[in-house]
């Protein structure tokens, strides 16, 4: 099995989790940076992929794998909170990508039913699976984090958390934006990558949408300040997101840290309290009995994301805001525990208890694996195309990587995935071992690319 990550701090627990079920079970799998596990493709045994995202820009990658006798399985790494359905499959979803996966693994029922409604949909196995990042949200691997947890508290106190989610306006990379400045001055602007995958009038209305959030939200946090100024506010930045604006933004307050480090998991669980404005991190809090609040000082109906916020306690300008936080600290407010909310969580996030998912996942793939086992290995001039189109790939993107504004640009893939030294991902695995009580026995080793290899 072949496990890519390309957001580390966002998916790497989950996939080395995911790693140790697999390898326990039989697998012998792959985990690394998902463009080094892209560039040597050609070099793995035959394996199963389990792809992240079924975006247009992974359909020329699963098609090489097929050729070179890999089996596809796919998941959506953001498939959990999403926009309307057809903005939905604009963004995430590309026909010809859909076409090369053999199996779509959903993380709840809501996600699978837009695999089934999707119009080029052609009955591609669909298992409600959940995803491994929402094993970590269970009462059973909190423990895990538990050092982490007190790090984080010795160094912050009782802080608010505030959770941004502005990579479309506040992008690391210029290109990445909704929409960039023309090439000359005075020119209009352009789509940048984010942009083109929707409609220009949904692109346009969202980019204005998350513009005036993003200005609101620098006010904000000042405004935080001086409202709790006892408590640390601590600014966790999207992956994806610049952090210099944050920083500009909060320089002269004395109880802010700008953050860009680590799962998620053990900040939540060592907050007091997370705001923000749609992000899936509220889905994670409220999972974690962590409280929420939502800042929607605007609000637009087809750009707010509805999940995250009913999930959350609201407030529409800075005096709901501060009153909301001001109760929470007090002890007046929970995290919303009713179950209503629990039955909508349900309909995003399966697994939340019984098997982890994990084992789900494995399940859904072992008769997979065998299948692929029993099969004939491809064609051999198909088998030698695939690792020729390989290789091209490998040398244009080299090439790009020159190209300043790329996002094949390596800065930009530093920071979405700094890497780990095997010794840390050997004290990981033995907390999983003392979580779970599963895993004895499993040897991990590097290869080369930062690429780490599991075995039972």
């Amino acid at each position: 099995m072949i496990l890519p990550v390309e957001n580390q701090v966002r998916e790497l627990e989950a996939k080395v989790l995911l790693a140790c079920v697999a390898a326990e079970r039989g697998f012998r799998v792959f985990v690394g940076s998902r463009r080094e596990v892209e560039f040597r493709m050609a070099s793995f045994p035959r394996s199963i992929y389990l792809g992240k995202s079924l975006t247009n820009r992974s359909k020329r990658v699963l098609r090489m794998l097929r050729k070179l006798g890999h089996g596809v399985a796919a998941l959506d790494e953001e498939g959990a909170v999403h926009y309307q359905p057809e903005q939905y499959y604009a963004r995430r979803i590309s026909p010809k990508t859909l076409a090369e996966v053999s199996t779509l693994l959903a993380w709840g029922p809501d996600n699978a039913e837009l695999f089934h409604k999707h119009p080029a949909y052609a009955g591609t196995p669909v298992f409600i699976t959940g995803n491994p990042r929402g094993d970590f949200l269970r009462r059973e691997l909190r423990p895990l984090f538990q050092d982490e947890i007190d790090r984080i508290r010795a160094r912050h106190g009782d802080f608010i958390l505030v959770n941004t989610n502005f990579s479309g306006v506040n992008a690391y990379l210029e290109i990445m934006n909704f929409l960039r400045p023309g090439t000359e001055p005075g020119d209009p602007e352009r789509f940048g990558k984010s942009g083109t995958r929707y409609s220009p009038e949904f692109a346009e209305g969202l980019a204005a949408h998350k513009a005036a959030l993003f200005e609101h939200f620098k006010r904000m946090v000042p405004a935080l300040a001086a409202a709790f100024p006892d408590r640390a506010i601590v600014v966790r930045p999207h992956p994806s997101e610049r952090r210099e604006p944050w920083e500009e933004a909060t320089a002269s307050l004395g109880n802010v840290d700008v953050v860009h480090k680590g799962n998620v998991v053990p900040w939540l669980c060592a907050a007091s309290v997370l705001i923000h404005n749609g992000c899936t991190t509220a889905v994670e809090a409220f999972a974690l009995q962590v409280p929420a609040v939502t800042y929607q000082p605007v609000t637009a109906e087809a750009f707010d994301l509805a999940l995250p916020n009913a999930l959350s306690y609201g407030s529409h300008d800075l005096e709901e805001l501060c009153d909301a936080v001001a109760r929470v600290l007090r002890g007046e407010r929970d995290y919303a525990d009713t179950p209503e909310r629990h039955r909508l969580l349900d309909q995003f996030i399966a697994a939340r208890t019984g098997p982890l998912a994990s084992d789900r996942i494995v399940d859904a793939l072992l008769p997979r694996a065998q299948q692929l086992l029993d099969a004939p290995r491809p064609w051999l001039p198909l088998r030698l195309f695939g690792r020729i189109a390989a290789a091209n790939r490998r040398r244009r993107k080299r090439k790009r990587e020159a190209q300043e504004g790329d996002r094949n640009d390596p800065r930009y893939q530093q920071h979405r995935y700094q890497g780990i030294a095997l010794a840390d991902l050997r004290i990981f695995h033995t907390r999983l071992r003392a979580a779970l009580g599963r895993f004895d026995g499993l040897e991990i080793r590097a290869l080369k690319g930062g690429i780490f290899e599991f075995r039972g």
